[in-house]
């Protein structure tokens, strides 16, 4: 049995190419910059984690803290979609030194668990 959310992806790929052949225009810039912030959020979930572990919480938030000023910093000086990504780079890093805090307060709650 195919399922029902199937037919309505076909739908949409369907619809969006009947677009294209009638020479409508698009713009597909949106979709890029979700795509690329969703896997950019997906990609500092982990450094976030092995960060901490490796090398602890002050010079992750060390490391962050340089690499978020200074691409919110070149974000203001470059062109709109360049701009975009790395201020949401920046702001990602900033979430970064965040979650570095409470990460390090729940590996010491599972280790203890463990303990």
């Amino acid at each position: 049995m195919i399922p029902a959310n199937f037919y309505a992806f076909v739908c949409k790929v369907w619809f969006l190419c009947y677009l294209c052949s009638k020479n409508i225009k698009m713009y597909f810039t949106g979709l890029i910059v979700g795509a690329s912030v969703f896997l950019l959020i997906g990609l500092f979930h982990p450094l976030v984690v092995k960060g901490e572990y490796r090398l602890g919480k002050k010079k992750l938030k060390l490391i962050f803290s340089v690499l978020s000023l200074m691409s919110i910093a070149i974000s203001l000086f470059t062109n709109v979609l360049l701009s975009i990504y790395l201020g949401c780079f920046g702001f990602s890093c900033f979430w970064a030194i965040f979650e570095a805090g409470k990460q390090e307060k729940r590996r010491i709650q599972r280790n203890t668990d463990i303990k």
